[in-house]
């Protein structure tokens, strides 16, 4: 199988503890593979057997389960990552918030200092280059 981050490795896992032999490939090298043979076609059937070529042709390594502790440690670290990446999400999220709140309060105080109804139509006569 090909390593696509934290899904193949439960499903190796389970695979490993259910006693099927079962290899984890890395994708880039699986992905010169078949553009080597010049494939254009790309379905998950299609990619399947190219795996399966791949293996037959080249040496894979099987794969070996990680003890209890290494597993729950691979899990928090995933964790963490996700909520790391939450965070810097909700960061920016607020920052693009802050700025487009600040920017219409600008232009409110801009109305309210010109004493001229507002004009959902305005088009500035200043155009920037």
């Amino acid at each position: 199988m090909e390593a696509t981050g934290y899904d193949h490795w439960r499903l190796a896992q389970f695979f490993y503890k259910n006693e099927v032999i079962v290899s984890v490939v890395n994708p880039l090298s699986e992905k010169l593979f078949i553009q080597m043979k010049l494939a254009k076609v790309k379905t998950d059937k299609s990619d399947a057997k190219a795996i399966c070529g791949y293996a037959k042709i080249n040496e894979v390594s099987l794969y070996k389960a990680f003890t209890e502790i290494q597993s729950e440690c691979l899990q928090l670290f995933r964790l963490l990552d996700c909520y790391l990446k939450k965070q810097t999400a909700t960061k920016s999220k607020k920052l693009s918030l802050i700025a487009v709140s600040n920017k219409l309060l600008k232009q409110c105080f801009a109305i309210a200092k010109s004493s001229r109804p507002y004009n959902e139509n305005y088009v500035s006569v200043l155009r920037l280059k």
